[in-house]
């Protein structure tokens, strides 16, 4: 099959495949300014945001095409929030980080207190510019 034309869960191939194109675009932007072990050890420590939001005991596995039903949009931004956190606990946490990107645990009790621009480096607002086009994307998983 021609890439491009193929139908995925019953969406036909458009205008959301050009927003995952540019979000995945805007992403990689991000992606190559921090570097890529930092990156693979917090997606190790911080879950993607579909395994905070339910529970179930089904056998199927659940895919991030859980946001995309209409009940639970207007849980995105409350998902999205306990992913932020779940982030800003691991750097909180994670005081190997200070030494890596050459901060103060005044600056990261800052970023805890959300003085987020008061405060931080650049090399971690790339990185949670990162996650955040990380979690869009999982909309169009």
């Amino acid at each position: 099959m021609l890439p491009g034309t193929h139908q995925r869960r019953g969406y036909q191939e458009g205008p959301a495949s050009l927003v995952k194109n540019k979000l995945q675009e805007i992403k990689s932007v991000y992606q190559n300014k921090i570097p890529r072990h930092l990156i693979v050890k917090i997606h190790t420590l911080v879950p993607p945001p579909h395994t905070h939001t339910h529970t179930h005991t089904h056998t199927h596995t659940h895919t991030h095409t859980l946001y995309l039903s209409a009940t639970n949009f207007g849980n995105i931004f409350t998902a999205f929030r306990t992913y932020v956190l779940n982030l800003v606990s691991f750097f909180y946490n994670w005081t190997q980080l200070s030494d890596l990107l050459k901060f103060s645990k005044h600056q990261i009790y800052c970023f805890w207190q959300k003085n987020i621009f008061l405060c931080l480096n650049h090399k971690i607002i790339n990185i949670i510019l990162y996650f955040f086009f990380h979690f869009l994307l999982c909309f169009y998983e």
